[in-house]
This record gives structure tokens, C-alpha cells and sequence, in this order.
């Protein structure tokens, strides 16, 4: 953007026996430059005297019968005008003895002062003080939502729709909570395969544990018991994962569920199930294999190197990899 300086601009000006003439002075930028950063007067100067590329001018003619809300302010030029179709003068505030056309017709017959167009708020209580206006977003939603530019696809939520960060340029937007609909599909598998196998070896554990005949028999079972749980609970967790990225997906409308899936508790309930399996299998394949250290300790002290007690030895660190 090039460097500011103060410009006087008389674009507008009404002459009538008032003798009415007053410059309006703003800065404005040397060169054309994006303008997304101004709002009100200086948005609307810059909009007009093309100093804002591809950016049309917000302003338009004010006729006599507009500016309700400025009867007792409202004067109408008697004579020659420099456009005929700005025919509405109103006296400033500071100054009852000066007069101005700086005043933008709303579509509900108001006025307001430039200063309110394009200010990301609705002033004119109709929207249109906002309608043609270039420097900024409008939400989605019902309301008159509108946000400057620069927090668009910004990766936080300014919207209350949302509709900041679910465009399809945003570069963040999450189209579902896998991705892409391969792997949800390795999900379903990986899920299928965990809760059916595990389910069949947590039975089987459950029914064996109690038959052990010693206790390091009994610790090593119920270590695989403990695995075959947690392996479990990972399983049932793909596949409600799978479940629910097909249901807040529904539409391809994620981006706007993004935020109620994150705060059901129905993603609390998944996190804390992920958690709890992950940690439960860590602990007992921890367990099993403290277990079977310590049995190799007291091989090594009755047994040593032998055919036999190598044998044994080969067999107790095989199998918690086999268990796993």
C-alpha cells in the first residue's frame, strides 16, 4: 500500500443561493490500494475516486423526499446544483450555519452521515448502508452478521453460522473428522477385525483365568485378559468414529457441525474410551512383561544354559508377543 496524505475532495459539492460549499478533507492513499482495511468515510472516498481496484462506489443520488430521521436538519437546495439529483442538504452538527450533502440515503428513507457506510454495522437499520460494500464478510446466518475481511478462513470462528471458516477456499476447513472416505473404510475394517477377534479372546480368558494353577499362570492371564479389553475398546471406538463421521458428514455440512460433534458427549464418551483402552493394554502388556522378566530371572538362577532352560527362555519372550 503506498503512503497516506491528506487530500481535499470536493466531489459533490452543492452550490445554491446558500452559497453553500464546504471541502471535505480525508486521507486517502498516494496509489490505488486494497482498501479491506478502511471502513466508513475514508472507505467510501477511496471507493469513489478509484482509488480502490475492481471496487464500486457504495454512494447514490439522494432525493428530496429521503432523511426522515433529519426533518428538523434538512434543508432542500433551492437552485443551481452541480448534480441535479443531490437536491438534500443537511446542516452540520457542530456548526448550524454550514451545511452539507455528506449523507447516504438508506432504502428505508433515512439518513446517515458517511461516516456509518460501510462501518460493518447495520446503521440505517435496513442493511443498506451495508449492501455494496467491499471490505467485508457477511455471515451466513439470518442476521446482518458481517466481520472485516482479514478474519476469513483465519482458522478461528468469528461467525456465529460459522461461515468464516467453512468456505471452500478456507485452506483449514475440515471436510469430515477422517478426511477422506478411505479411511473411514480402514477404520470400519480395523474395528470389525479388533471387536470380533478380542471379543472371542476376552470370553476365553474370562472362562480360563480362574483355572490357573499357579499365580504366575494366573498373572500372565490376566495380563492377555486386560490386552484383549483394551484391544476391545480400541475396536468399538473405530467403529462409533466411522459411525459418527457418516452422521455430522451428512450433506457434506461437517464444517458447520465441526463445533456442536466437539462439544457432544458423545466425543467425550469416544475420547475417554480411546484413552482408557490405549492406557489399559499398555498397562498389561507393562505387567505381562515385568511377568516374564522375572520368570526369566528365575530360570537363569536354576537353569543355567541349558537346552531345556534356553528353550523355556525363547517360549516366555515369544509369548507376549504372540498374546499382543
Amino acid at each position: 500500500m503506498g503512503q497516506c496524505h491528506t487530500v481535499e475532495h470536493r466531489a459533490g459539492v452543492v452550490k445554491t443561493v446558500l452559497d453553500v460549499q464546504q471541502p471535505i478533507l480525508v486521507s486517502l492513499p498516494e496509489t490505488k490500494a486494497d482498501c479491506s482495511h478502511l471502513f466508513g468515510a475514508q472507505y467510501v472516498y477511496a471507493a469513489c475516486n478509484n482509488i480502490c481496484p475492481n471496487t464500486k462506489c457504495p454512494l447514490k443520488p439522494v432525493p428530496g423526499d429521503t432523511c426522515e430521521n433529519m426533518k428538523s436538519l434538512r434543508v432542500r437546495a433551492l437552485a443551481d446544483t452541480i448534480d441535479p439529483s443531490l437536491t438534500t442538504l443537511v446542516k452540520t452538527a457542530k456548526d448550524p450555519g454550514f451545511y452539507d450533502n455528506k449523507i447516504f440515503p438508506c432504502d428505508n428513507k433515512n439518513c446517515v452521515p458517511y461516516d456509518k457506510v460501510c462501518d460493518l454495522k447495520d446503521d440505517c437499520e435496513d442493511g443498506s448502508d451495508e449492501k455494496n460494500c467491499e471490505n467485508q464478510f457477511q455471515c451466513s446466518n439470518e442476521t446482518l452478521e458481517l466481520i472485516v475481511l482479514s478474519r476469513v478462513c483465519d482458522g478461528v470462528v468469528h461467525c456465529k453460522d460459522f461461515s468464516d471458516e467453512c468456505l471452500e477456499t478456507c485452506p483449514s476447513t475440515n471436510k469430515n473428522i477422517f478426511g477422506n472416505i478411505i479411511l473411514r473404510s480402514i477404520s470400519i475394517t480395523m474395528g470389525l477385525m479388533s471387536t470380533s477377534c478380542n471379543s472371542v479372546s476376552f470370553v476365553k480368558s474370562v472362562w480360563e483365568l480362574p483355572r490357573q494353577t499357579s499365580y504366575e499362570m494366573f498373572l500372565n492371564k490376566a495380563a492377555i485378559l486386560m490386552i484383549c479389553l483394551g484391544d476391545l475398546m480400541l475396536g468399538i471406538y473405530l467403529l462409533l468414529i466411522s459411525y459418527f463421521d457418516f452422521i455430522y458428514n451428512a450433506g457434506g455440512n461437517y464444517c458447520q457441525n465441526k463445533y456442536q460433534w466437539l462439544s457432544s458427549s458423545e466425543c467425550s464418551f469416544l475420547g475417554v474410551l480411546s484413552t482408557t483402552g490405549s492406557q489399559l493394554s499398555l498397562f498389561a502388556m507393562t505387567m505381562l512383561s515385568l511377568t516374564r522378566v522375572a520368570n526369566i530371572g528365575k530360570l537363569i538362577q536354576r537353569e543355567c544354559c541349558s537346552y531345556k532352560s534356553v528353550t523355556k527362555l525363547g517360549l516366555l519372550l515369544v509369548t507376549p508377543i504372540l498374546a499382543s
